[in-house]
This record gives structure tokens, sequence and C-alpha cells, in this order.
């Protein structure tokens, strides 16, 4: 996962003599990336950092820069997703009672599966839908006890 944290750098690496080119990509590129990064932050469970990039590279972006022409759409989904992703596995980590980290999740998980049609919806709509599944389950278990 270090490696692939390395690897993501070279976009937009000054470093690399990028930072111009990389200045003029658009917002639906910088949000791949954005997207990238964090889940393998996620992976890395540097869950703060995650959230962090996808709010401020994503999220904080006007859905028109990430939805017309040819831009991949699929970027705004797939953070709302993995926002979700990050508050079910620190749920276990503490910060909150475990019951406020699955509500949290469970609002993101929502956001994404009310998203409208993007390029991804098929692939990304049957993780969402297995979350939805699990967290079901949770609530369900908990009910149970």
């Amino acid at each position: 996962m270090q490696t692939s944290l390395e690897n993501l750098k070279w976009s937009d690496d000054p470093a690399r003599g990028n930072k111009t080119t990389w200045a003029k990509e658009e917002a639906d590129e910088k949000a791949i990336l954005a997207v990238l990064r964090a889940v393998t932050l996620r992976n890395l469970q540097r869950f703060d950092e995650a959230a962090t990039i996808l709010q401020e590279n994503v999220l904080a972006v006007p859905n028109s820069e990430l939805r017309s022409g040819l831009r991949d759409d699929w970027t705004a989904p797939c953070a709302r997703y993995e926002m979700g992703v990050g508050a079910w596995m620190r749920r276990k980590q503490g910060g909150k009672e475990e019951v406020e980290w699955v509500k949290e999740c469970e609002g993101w998980i929502e956001k994404a599966a009310k998203w409208e049609g993007y390029e991804l919806d098929a692939r990304v709509g049957l993780k969402i839908a297995t979350a939805q599944d699990t967290i079901k389950k949770f609530w369900g278990e908990r009910k149970a006890a």
C-alpha cells in the first residue's frame, strides 16, 4: 500500500516538473487522484487523512465540475461511499460510540445510493448494496441482543 501511495505522487509531484501541467488538469482528474489516494490511505488505516482528502478534493468540488461533458462522473458517489466505508472501519477504534460511527456510515452510504446515474454505477452499486445489507444486519443484530 505504501508503494501505491508513492506511485500516486507521480501525478502532482512538483519535483518531477509536473506542477504546471497538473495545475491545468480538470477537476475530475484531480478527483480521481484524490479517490485513489483516499482508498489507499483507508487500507493503511489512515482514516482521518483519507477523509480529509475526499472532503477537500471531491466533496468540496461543485458537481457541475465533475459531471459535464466528457468528465469522469463517478468520483463524487465513490467519495461518499468511501466516507461511509471509513466510518464503518473506525467503529471499533473509538473516538465515538460504535453506533455513532455506524450512523455516520449509513448517512454516507445512503447519499451514494441516491446518486443519479454515473459511469460506474453498476459496479459501485453492488458495493453500495452490500454496504446497505451489512448495515441492516448490524442493526438487526443490535436489536436482537
